[in-house]
């Protein structure tokens, strides 16, 4: 007796145990916010549904695998390898869980075919006449089903009223593809609420509100991939108790201002792949979004420049996502209503420039993306309010330099991402502030690992706290180290010897950019390799003359300026910058323009220049600049008088614009041969243009010498005779009128007196104007 009261204790308590481990599953799988928070689901028209859980999920299906689903794990009544487009569909109590549940057993038609890779998941396709019959199926299956996940083909429009009536669903998800109209009580009498629908990769033109509008207990919509262009006001009234909707990759524009009016629990809103930026003034409805946590914008042809004005204000957003939209800058205070913001992202816009306080009142931002833009330069202003911020992705810009700017207003910097921009040097004291940092990426920059980058690369070495590998961060100047891990490369390997011929501290990009500055211009592309200087050679008449090789692939360029650069021992100096007009020829199949340098009288024989011809597209005033330079070319005496000839050489290219700071002078790179007993570079004079400069010369010096002295004397003695003739002949006509008194009888001789002296006047003009059109 004894013996038995035991053993009936002990089968209580083991069947206590199980109904523990039963009330802890049904507990998590039908708690929505704790346990199934992210249950992605991948729907097509002909295929099946790829789930991916949670870790918490994952762990929950290993816990009870062994005790009471060991026969659960998977069921399918017919398989299929292919794959569906992927919808979030998360937060879905999936039922009650048992150890005796099994895939419900769909029978009555070849064309349906389902299977289950989760318990209490189903998932079919089909066409309309298959779906009834899984509705029928499922109403007599001793299995429910939490969650149903159907691809019909060949259907556009759900013409069956009640189909799912008497059938226990949470989660309903249907798309062909080509649906376009749904019966408006389609989804009426389902058994037990409703609280996720999806109908996605669909082409409907509007929300069906009057088949939705029942539905007053779902949390979750998904019309994401259909064609819908307006949200009207009633559409979603009734949806009291939604809190994720997907209206993402559709073709909205137009937003009513009453559409969000009751949603007041939504908090994840995806409107992303749409054209809200066509009216703008539509995102003022989101206001309305009181509870709004997650905003996607991105891909909404949103343009112009991000002000305070641009977006609603929304005081509990705390996700939001801006990026594929044409913004051109973040001006002052543009986001600070969003005090409670954590991640920005603002990847693949049009940004260059990041006013002074842009991210004013993000004092909580923790993640800033602002990757695949055109930022030049940061300062410390613009980055100023962001104390919290842990990860900064700059990658793709066009960033020239880190500096302390950069790293300063950030102390809790952990990830720093710099991959793909023009950095070249690291300032002194840049990292002086990345105390946290523990992720630094800095590929696809021309480092230029010279004595500048020695601090840099010490505190690479004693920076243990990075985590990820420093060998990606290598070195693109000197070519003696090109492709070095800077890690790697000895300290004392770092200087700045100004023997190096390759050293030259003219600053081309400078005046490049101030040319930039003059023409509204924005870019500059270095095009050494298709403008090529192809010969110099002086003129009597015009001076030194350019002659270039135009190889660009569009006609309409016309030249801009020309620079002129003179070696002074191992620097360039500028010293000239003047705007030029060039005339065009084809010569042996090329495209060449002649340029006369303006006052080349200033350059020296036996003095080394740099020539750099900028050029614009034409009628195109606000067009990049396009800019090709020569290499150090000297200017070079030849024998017998003082004609300046000029040699042709050997071009040293150029990888890009950026490195227009060094010297291009490499003796192992030209060829050496000799002149008048003196050895230069590859040269070549051009004969003819120097023969007839040498006779036009000596000719002007023989008349120089004889004809134009004698015959300024006899200008000179004419001119004075002349002169002296017209005073006497004046003074004396001036003598006779004085002698003489008219009176009335005499007046007629008088005006014959004053008609001679006339005469006489003009016949003294008339030997005066034949003198001087002797001499």
């Amino acid at each position: 007796m004894l013996l038995q009261h035991f053993l009936n204790f002990w089968l209580f308590l083991m069947l206590l145990n199980v109904t523990k481990v039963k009330m802890i599953v049904v507990d998590k799988l039908m708690n929505v916010n704790a346990n199934i928070t992210n249950t992605t689901i991948t729907t097509t028209s002909t295929t099946t549904i790829v789930t991916r859980l949670t870790p918490a999920i994952k762990d929950e299906k290993n816990i009870t695998s062994s005790a009471t689903l060991k026969q659960t794990a998977k069921f399918f009544n017919k398989s299929s390898s292919k794959k569906r487009k992927t919808v979030d569909v998360s937060s879905i109590p999936i039922g009650d869980s048992s150890t005796e549940w099994r895939c419900p057993n769909i029978t009555g038609v070849r064309s349906l075919e389902c299977g289950c890779d989760l318990p209490h998941t189903l998932r079919c396709n089909g066409d309309l006449h298959g779906l009834g019959v899984l509705a029928d199926n499922l109403r007599n299956s001793p299995f429910s089903v939490a969650l149903l996940d159907i691809a019909l083909r060949n259907v556009t429009f759900l013409s069956d009223a009640r189909i799912f009536e008497g059938v226990s669903l949470r989660c309903l998800i249907i798309s062909s593809g080509e649906i376009k109209r749904v019966h408006k009580s389609a989804f009426m009498d389902i058994k037990g609420p409703l609280l996720a629908l999806g109908l996605p990769g669909n082409a409907l033109p509007s929300i069906p509100w009057s088949s939705i509008s029942l539905l007053v207990e779902l949390e979750r919509l998904d019309l994401s991939n259909n064609r819908i262009k307006a949200l009207g006001s009633s559409d979603l009234t009734s949806l009291i108790n939604l809190e994720y909707l997907d209206l993402s990759n559709n073709q909205i524009s137009s937003i009513s201002q009453r559409t969000f009016a009751n949603l007041r629990k939504l908090e994840i809103l995806k409107l992303g792949g749409n054209r809200l930026g066509d009216y703008a003034s539509s995102l003022k409805a989101l206001t309305q979004c009181y509870s709004l946590r997650d905003l996607d914008l991105s891909a909404n042809n949103l343009n112009g420049p991000l002000t305070a004005s641009t977006l609603p204000i929304l005081k509990q957003l705390s996700s939001l996502n801006l990026n594929r939209n044409l913004i051109k800058s973040i001006q002052n205070k543009a986001l600070m209503n969003y005090s409670r913001l954590t991640t920005l992202s603002l990847r693949h816009n049009q940004i260059d420039v990041l006013q002074d306080h842009a991210f004013y009142g993000l004092g909580t931002l923790e993640s800033l993306d602002l990757s695949y833009n055109g930022i030049v330069a940061i300062s410390s202003a613009s980055l100023q309010h962001l104390t919290r911020l842990k990860i900064l992705d700059l990658t793709h810009n066009f960033l020239r330099a880190l500096t302390a700017d950069l790293i300063t207003p950030l102390p809790s910097l952990t990830d720093l991402r710099l991959s793909g921009n023009d950095i070249s040097i690291v300032a002194k004291h840049a990292m002086d502030g990345a105390r946290e940092l523990k992720s630094l990426s800095m590929q696809e920059n021309p480092l230029s690992c010279d004595c500048t980058m020695r601090e840099f690369a010490e505190w690479l070495q004693i920076a243990k706290q990075l985590t990820q590998d420093l060998i990606t961060i290598t070195c693109v100047t000197p070519p003696k180290l090109e492709g070095a891990p800077l890690i790697q490369v000895p300290m004392e390997m770092l200087n700045c010897d100004m023997d190096n011929a390759e050293k030259d501290n003219a600053n081309i990009i400078e005046q490049l950019e101030a040319i930039t500055k003059q023409n509204h211009s924005t870019h500059i592309r270095d095009l050494s390799e298709e403008i090529v200087l192809h010969e110099i050679h002086y003129s009597a008449d015009y001076g030194l003359i350019l002659t270039w090789i135009i190889n660009l692939s569009k006609a309409d360029y016309m030249c801009d300026a020309i620079f002129v650069y003179k070696e002074e021992n191992i620097n360039e100096i500028l010293i000239d910058n003047s705007p030029i007009h060039c005339e065009s020829k084809i010569i042996n199949g090329q495209n060449t323009v002649s340029v006369i340098v303006p006052d080349s009288s200033t350059l020296d024989v036996g003095e080394s220049y740099r020539f750099c011809l900028v050029m614009i597209q034409d009628r195109n005033p606000q067009a990049e600049l396009t800019v090709g330079c020569s290499n150090i070319t000297q200017l070079q005496l030849s024998s017998g008088d003082s004609l300046a000839k000029a040699r042709q050489f050997k071009r040293h290219p150029y990888a890009d614009l950026s490195k227009y700071d060094r010297s291009s002078v490499d003796d192992s790179q030209t060829e050496d041969y000799t002149i008048n007993g003196r050895k230069f570079n590859s040269l070549t004079v051009q004969q003819d243009d120097v023969q007839h400069a040498k006779h036009s010369f000596n000719i002007f010096n023989s008349l120089n010498r004889s004809f134009l002295p004698g015959l300024g004397l006899g200008i000179l003695v004419t001119s004075i005779a002349v002169l002296i003739w017209g005073a006497a002949r004046l003074r004396q006509t001036a003598n006779s009128s004085r002698s003489s008194t008219p009176t009335a009888t005499t007046c007629y001789a008088a005006s014959e007196q004053i008609a001679r002296l006339a005469d006489a006047e003009n016949g003294a003009r008339y030997l005066k104007l034949q003198a001087t059109t002797s001499l």
